[in-house]
């Protein structure tokens, strides 16, 4: 019996993550679960993402998954450490804001992590930040909101420009800003309007995601444990825990085509 890669996420924001591991992996069978009904996970508490991130993990257990990716920073950085610590034996790889990156990348000294609520309130980025870019301008910002515009399938570019006014205000009078990082896997699914955001106020900024170096990781760790396959076994699947008659059509926005199955757990 094959063994696929699972993938969680509280929605549709690991596919950006997806997408990387599909370039690098290509071979590979993949299960994503989609926890739409409780997404976002970003606006709960610690004590709740705990809860509903070891219910998806026992669900995805089911398939015997070679890995499974916490393709979601919110769960990663409040709750990776616990579901390590119940599933002992599970090899599992999350997805972290990208500070070093955004250290290596800007030129000035002075970016923006663009995270969840949570992320952002949490030890987890303050210790990142602490200890990879003490000496750099840093703007730790929440997005809040934005994954719910995104999830929602309307994404219009004004009504995101009007978030990330309010959202970003804070970091917009520097003149210095030339790099924002995602700490939340949906953001890059509105990079295009993210960048188009910055270059109306006359700025030009690189935009880092985690998605390849996070595709690498699971590379291997998969190579060293030989779990590497040479040839396709089984069809993606995206499972969802909420019915959505426009979750194929949303999907397709984004570049995917998978097959699609609603579950309860």
């Amino acid at each position: 019996m094959f063994r696929p890669i699972a993938i969680l996420d509280s929605g549709l924001g690991g596919l950006t993550i997806l997408k990387s591991l599909y370039k690098i992996l290509p071979l590979e069978t993949y299960v994503y679960l989609a926890d739409q009904k409780n997404c976002p996970y970003g606006e709960r508490k610690k004590e709740e993402i705990e809860s509903l991130s070891q219910k998806a993990c026992q669900y995805l257990l089911k398939f015997k998954p070679k890995i499974i990716v916490i393709a979601c920073n919110t769960i990663t950085t409040e709750s990776i450490s616990d579901l390590r610590e119940k599933f002992k034996g599970v090899s599992f790889v999350g997805v972290v804001p990208p500070v070093k990156l955004a250290v290596k990348k800007t030129k000035t000294g002075h970016f923006i992590i663009l995270s969840t609520k949570a992320t952002q309130k949490g030890d987890y980025l303050k210790s990142l930040i602490k200890d990879y870019a003490s000496s750099f301008r840093v703007y730790s910002l929440s997005g809040s909101g934005l994954v719910k515009l995104i999830e929602s399938g309307q994404i219009k570019d004004k009504e995101i420009e009007k978030l990330l006014e309010k959202r970003l205000s804070k970091a917009l009078k520097d003149e210095k800003i030339d790099t924002l990082a995602t700490g939340c896997t949906h953001y890059p699914l509105v990079k295009k309007q993210i960048l188009a955001f910055f270059n109306k106020r006359g700025k030009q900024i690189s935009f880092i995601e985690p998605g390849t170096a996070v595709a690498n990781q699971v590379k291997r760790i998969l190579a060293q444990k030989k779990l590497l396959v040479s040839k396709k076994q089984g069809k993606n699947i995206l499972y969802t825990t909420l019915k959505r008659n426009n979750l194929r059509s949303l999907i397709s926005n984004f570049g995917f085509k998978m097959m699609i199955k609603e579950v309860k757990y």
